[in-house]
């Protein structure tokens, strides 16, 4: 009666597990292959059309140093960088007087002092986006360095395809150690939301350190004005709610050549990372509703289907054709992720991730939660 019942019980779970692992199959297929499929249009210089390029500096002088020259000579007919030099007390200033002397197409603004409740990026920027010259605009950091010469080509060529919003890749320099493994494949699951999202119509999320979008649209949103008082927010929510389409066109596309990432050279700790995805878990309150749905919905299945998988296994353990079954339909989901994750890795230059892809996958999993109950308190 014991072995009757136990083996019942396994069956359950094994049959909760795989409908879970049909749901994450089903978001591989459905969602994520449309990047993996993409193919962008050929690039064209002809006609292009003037960027701005915007970067914020607070005391970020020796980042500058090695981006800004970067910047300042890339492969484009008509541009200029402008720089805002955000209350910074060490030699930013300095160092901006001296490239401003030699690149003409550089711009610096400069903000000693703000009394303002505009939390995080969002005052400084709107200083530089209300400065700057041109219509097309395109953001990143100070301690990012573009990937090549041709950055602000590959991502801007998209505006005269009436694209109004382009998405970009921006990782970080990789150091072999266990976090900056973790934090690659971070950033390459998080490329997989936004361009596979964005492919399929849902555009949910934006990496400010490599984005490019009309000023028009920040005009028109009045801003950051609907989400000023949170720190996060500047780049997502303002894409979220600007990405629309016109006629049969949609106003916004993705970028994913290797040539138009860009590679901070920060060293980001464990506790910054996930205070940053913890205020940027709190800006999904302000997705469009179906959006923001679709995205923790992937995010709650990739947790339990760590779940699942473990009490499917416990129960079955007696079992050796229940835990075979198990095992085997483990192996699928891994099998399927394996395969659209290794395409995207090589895609996006992040290779390193795949030997522990599944360490990676569940390590993310366990944290989701903690972040999102972290974003609450």
């Amino acid at each position: 009666m014991l072995n009757y019942l136990q083996n019942h019980i396994a069956l359950i779970f094994i049959v909760i597990f795989g409908f879970i692992t049909l749901i994450a199959v089903c978001c591989y297929l459905l969602f994520f292959l449309r990047f993996i499929l993409f193919k962008k249009k050929k690039n064209a210089l002809n006609n292009a059309l003037p960027v701005s390029v915007i970067v914020v500096a607070n005391n970020e002088s020796h980042f500058l140093e090695e981006s800004l020259p970067l910047l300042l000579t890339q492969q484009y007919p008509d541009y200029e960088v402008v720089v805002v030099n955000y209350n910074s007390h060490d030699d930013t200033a300095v160092l901006l007087s001296i490239l401003e002397k030699q690149h003409a197409h550089l711009r610096v603004v400069t903000t000693d002092s703000a009394v303002t409740t505009i939390k995080g990026r969002k005052f400084p920027l709107s200083i530089g986006i209300k400065e700057s010259k041109y219509d097309t605009l395109l953001f990143t950091r100070p301690e990012c360095l573009p990937a090549s010469p041709c950055w602000l080509s590959n991502m801007c060529s998209h505006f005269m395809y009436k694209k109004e919003i382009v998405l970009g890749y921006s990782t970080y320099i990789k150091r072999g150690t266990f976090f900056n493994h973790l934090l690659h494949f971070d950033q390459l699951q998080n490329a997989l939301y936004r361009f596979s999202f964005a492919l399929a119509k849902m555009p949910i999320m934006a990496d400010g350190a490599n984005l490019a979008y009309a000023k028009k649209l920040f005009i028109e949103q009045k801003g950051y004005a609907l989400h000023n008082h949170i720190i996060a927010g500047d780049d997502d929510i303002l894409v979220n709610k600007t990405a629309k389409k016109q006629g049969k066109i949609y106003n916004y596309t993705i970028e994913a050549a290797p040539e138009s990432f860009t590679v901070s050279q920060i060293k980001l700790s464990f506790k910054r990372w996930f205070t940053l995805r913890r205020y940027e878990r709190y800006a999904q309150n302000f997705y469009r509703p179906a959006h923001g749905f679709c995205l923790n919905l992937y995010k709650t299945v990739a947790l339990l289907f760590y779940l699942s998988f473990g009490a499917a296994v416990a129960w079955a353990v007696p079992d050796q054709v229940l835990v075979a079954v198990t095992g085997s339909i483990f192996l699928l989901k891994t099998a399927v992720q394996y395969i659209i994750y290794g395409f995207a890795a090589v895609r996006l230059n992040e290779k390193q991730t795949l030997p522990l892809l599944i360490l990676w996958d569940f390590i993310i999993a366990l944290l989701n939660p903690l972040i999102a109950l972290k974003k609450k308190r």
